[in-house]
């Protein structure tokens, strides 16, 4: 006899744990989140820009600047991004690594794998593609100059930027890239949302290039870059 499997299928997952977090959010003081937030109130929710692109998040759904659902870690992260707003906004602190903040522990090996080791690896020797690929992503040199050999910030969310530090291979060393968040970003997100977020700006990144050379990209998505 065939066995059923009554398992949900990681959709349905999805589909739960999203509508879920949609509920959480009902009760929310739109204006008040929309301060904190750096966003817009809108009807029935929020206006926010998530690497730019101006996302609506209402109580039914989310829906980019084409009306359509981003990809399921998009909208994660800006529910994420709602549901776990401070009652004041931070100041923004130092420049932290993934692994200094306290919750990191069961990702501190996959970061540096998978977010910030391909950056290294696909712009190892080509920075002017790095430089082309953060312009491209609206990516701005810090006002204060640090000791890499190139450094751009990015603005995916309001109050979550990131800082992308690469230095290139030499003569003893591979290229190496690293990934900073402001200490206060575990505020706005956890740091599953956090790797997440790294792992976006890293393939958006990557694609950039691929895109810029005509080159099909096998990078993910979610959402517009």
């Amino acid at each position: 006899m065939q066995q059923t499997n009554d398992r949900p299928r990681p959709s349905q997952v999805f589909e739960q744990t999203y509508r879920d977090y949609l509920s959480r959010i009902e009760a929310l003081d739109f204006s008040s989140l929309a301060l904190r937030l750096g966003g817009l109130e809108i009807t029935g929710g929020l206006e926010i820009p998530f690497f730019g692109d101006p996302h609506r998040i209402t109580r039914d759904d989310i829906l980019d600047p084409e009306g359509e659902r981003p990809d399921f870690s998009v909208r994660l992260i800006l529910l994420k991004y709602i549901l776990l707003c401070p009652r004041e906004v931070p100041r923004t602190g130092q420049w932290s690594p993934y692994h200094a903040f306290k919750d990191s522990g069961p990702l501190t090996v996959f970061f540096p794998n998978t977010v910030e080791a391909p950056l290294a690896q696909r712009f190892s020797g080509r920075l002017e593609d790095f430089d082309q690929a953060s312009c491209k992503l609206e990516g701005r040199t810090p006002r204060t100059p640090l000791p890499y050999d190139r450094c751009y910030r990015f603005t995916p969310l309001p109050r979550v930027p990131l800082l992308t530090a690469l230095n290139d291979q030499d003569s003893d060393f591979p290229a190496q890239c690293t990934i900073f968040f402001r200490e206060t970003t575990d505020q706005f997100l956890d740091c599953e949302c956090l790797a997440i977020l790294g792992g976006l700006l890293s393939r958006r990144l990557i694609a950039a290039v691929d895109f810029r050379r005509g080159v099909p990209s096998a990078a993910g998505g979610g959402g517009s870059a």
